[in-house]
C-alpha cells in the first residue's frame, strides 16, 4: 500500500480521535505533520480520503472509518467534520497546508461532547 496514502488516513484518524477532556465540554488539539510530497499533492489524498469515509450505508463495521463530512477545500485549506458512529462528538477538523521544502500541515481538532 502507498506509504503516503497511510499517512494521510492515519492524520485523518489520529485527528478524530485526539480529545482532551474538558468541564466545558469542548476541547482542542492541533498536531503538525511533515510530508515529503507536494502539498497539492497532500490535499487531493486528504480531500479524496475523507470522501471515501464519509457516511456509509452501515458504520457499523467501519470503525471510526466513516461519518466524515468535507466542509470545504481550498488549496492550502480543508475544513471537514467527523462524528464519531459510536459516541456521537462531533470533530471539526481544519487542515492547513504551508509549502517550503516539504509540505507542513498543522491539523487543527476541536471536539465538542454532547450528553
Amino acid at each position: 500500500m502507498d506509504r503516503r496514502f497511510l499517512l494521510v488516513a492515519s492524520a485523518l484518524l489520529l485527528g478524530a480521535m485526539l480529545t482532551i477532556s474538558l468541564a466545558d465540554r469542548t476541547s482542542q488539539c492541533k498536531v503538525k505533520w511533515l510530508f515529503g510530497i507536494s502539498c497539492q499533492d497532500v490535499c487531493r489524498k486528504l480531500v479524496s480520503q475523507i470522501k471515501a469515509w464519509q457516511i456509509q450505508q452501515s458504520c457499523l463495521y467501519a470503525g471510526e472509518r466513516c461519518s466524515y463530512e468535507l466542509v470545504s477545500a481550498m488549496p492550502y485549506v480543508v475544513t471537514a467534520t467527523h462524528t464519531s458512529p459510536t459516541t456521537k462528538k462531533v470533530n471539526d477538523l481544519k487542515f492547513l497546508l504551508e509549502q517550503s521544502t516539504v509540505c507542513k500541515m498543522t491539523v487543527s481538532v476541536c471536539v465538542i461532547f454532547f450528553s
